[in-house]
């Protein structure tokens, strides 16, 4: 006969509570999506209002400029950004738009257009498109992100949606859109080119890809001047605006590897350029010998964000704002990996959060740009080590 055990008070199961989910989890999914849309919408409505330093000096008097002469005043120098951000600040005023609302109405509108090119890179990694918007909602929602757009106003997050294009078709393998894109992005943004030695590299390495190819980065740079030509701007004076971008004057202010010299900085800052590019090529050619020429996309997206940081932390006349490609570049890397290395994200984004706190509001904080530089060298070192993982993993 089986011998019957006493359980004891203490030996019975815990009560457990599970849910049961009311509807289908896919569209409370897409609810709470839009739930999040909505809030950073609001967050960017409660602080469009913002005058920022760069607003009040600068893009308020570009505005002014075009409001009174029209399409006559690209005659004249008078801003230093390439041509279609100063088209799109020509139409709305001729629309009758007013200024603070172009503006920034302008930065706010490419967000979602950057959101919307996140979407598309991960659907293109054939992600379910829940999670691909989950994805683009999330960039909505980064600090740095309505901080650039909803606050300072700058143009930084519309180059970086044509970069993010730019990889995206990379991956698809259509390289001449790929190049399309990178041109586009330059003829906005001079930083852009930033990403110029990685799809160089990938050129030269991918035989899939025509010779002829980095041509189609050549017709919006040249293109987009050719309208203010025919509004009466000398041709040298259209195309120089280009390297008129590069030479700005000389500070030691952003995070970066520059801040360590303080006002002695300016003696290297000329031969930083090829400090970068050389430890860039270096790192690129390391990296390619690893692999055996056989870059995946993760490799690519890892590469990616690690150049875009890279070059700005090397370059004097930087501004914190520069790392804003990297950082997106950094946040779509993780996310792909499934947050396995979110730390990396709190490396980079903590002290770059910091300086646009101090360039916007002028906060003080005991941490000067050298210091927080530190923490952006340790997460580029960590993060170039992850450009092996696929070898460890193997």
């Amino acid at each position: 006969m089986r011998r019957l055990t006493r359980i004891s008070a203490h030996d019975k199961p815990e009560p457990t509570y599970t849910t049961i989910a009311r509807f289908n989890v896919n569209v409370l999914g897409w609810i709470f999506l839009a739930a999040a849309t909505l809030c950073s919408l609001l967050i960017r409505k409660t602080v469009v209002r913002f005058h920022s330093a760069d607003y009040q000096i600068f893009l308020r008097k570009w505005y002014e400029h075009l409001s009174t002469y029209g399409f006559s005043g690209f005659r004249t120098e008078f801003a230093d950004y390439n041509f279609p951000y100063l088209y799109l600040l020509w139409a709305g005023a001729r629309a009758g738009i007013p200024p603070l609302a172009l503006v920034k109405g302008i930065s706010i509108f490419f967000d979602l257009v950057l959101a919307a090119a996140i979407m598309f890179l991960f659907r293109s990694l054939h992600s379910s498109p829940l999670i691909a918007a989950g994805a683009g909602v999330l960039t909505l929602l980064m600090p740095n992100g309505w901080l650039n757009s909803a606050v300072w106003g700058q143009c930084d997050i519309i180059y970086t949606s044509f970069l993010v294009l730019c990889v995206t078709m990379l991956i698809r393998r259509q390289f001449s859109w790929s190049w399309f894109w990178f041109g586009v992005a330059f003829s906005f943004k001079l930083q852009a080119v930033f990403l110029l030695p990685l799809l160089g590299v990938l050129w030269l390495i991918d035989r899939r890809q025509h010779w002829w190819a980095p041509a189609w980065a050549v017709v919006p740079p040249v293109l987009a001047p050719l309208p203010a030509v025919a509004a009466g701007r000398p041709l040298a004076s259209a195309f120089g605006a280009y390297v008129g971008q590069g030479s700005q004057f000389f500070t030691t202010n952003a995070p970066n590897f520059m801040s360590w010299f303080g006002p002695n900085a300016k003696i290297i800052g000329h031969a930083s350029l090829w400090l970068a590019l050389g430890i860039i090529f270096f790192i690129l050619a390391a990296v390619v010998k690893i692999h055996c020429g056989q870059l995946d996309t993760n490799t690519i997206l890892c590469l990616s964000a690690f150049v875009l940081l890279a070059i700005p932390f090397l370059l004097p006349t930087m501004r914190g704002r520069y790392f804003f490609p990297g950082e997106i570049f950094l946040l779509i890397w993780v996310m792909k990996n499934r947050w396995r290395n979110w730390w990396l994200l709190l490396l980079i984004y903590v002290p770059l959060t910091f300086d646009y706190a101090r360039n916007l509001f002028h906060s003080t904080f005991p941490l000067g740009s050298k210091e927080l530089s530190v923490s952006i060298l340790v997460g580029l070192a960590l993060l170039l080590r992850e450009t092996t993982a696929p070898i460890h993993k193997s």
